[in-house]
């Protein structure tokens, strides 16, 4: 909690309109990255995009929808301003009042590391606020079109 907290305050300096956490920090570090925050918004990772059912199995023990869920808990039950998380999960947030962050977004087949991905409309149509696409536009030939596409 206190590496986080001192972190966040030196991000808020920034003016940064949000950063993340992993919600698997617990309540304690959650609560001191929102003492520390200012006007930034803290948002909570949940299980990482890269990961799948198998990966979560290895690292954690559990079923995903069960670590999903519980990390899902943690935010419900903290002062956390935001989730990110896979688009697949945001059928199961249809009642929160968490922001939604959704990264690995894939308007087209491309072919990397991300597991749980979703096309920009199909994410926003499942409540995301906001979308993040890396590579498909920073790997992109013509960046400005690849901004458009995801617009």
């Amino acid at each position: 909690p206190n590496t986080v907290s001192k972190a966040i305050e030196e991000i808020a300096q920034f003016n940064v309109l949000m950063t993340t956490i992993h919600l698997q920090g617990g309540m304690e570090m959650i609560a001191a990255a929102n003492q520390a925050k200012s006007n930034t918004k803290i948002l909570g990772v949940s299980l990482l995009t890269s990961l799948d059912e198998s990966d979560v199995q290895m690292l954690y023990n559990n079923k995903f929808i069960e670590q999903f869920n519980n990390l899902i808990e943690v935010a419900e039950n903290s002062e956390i301003d935001g989730i990110v998380c896979s688009s697949r999960e945001l059928t199961l947030l249809f009642d929160s009042d968490l922001m939604k962050v959704v990264p690995g977004i894939r308007n087209h087949s491309f072919s990397d590391d991300q597991k749980r991905v979703m096309t920009s409309k199909e994410a926003y149509g499942f409540g995301a606020n906001y979308i993040v696409v890396g590579r498909p536009i920073t790997q992109s030939k013509n960046v400005d079109e690849a901004i458009r596409e995801y617009s």
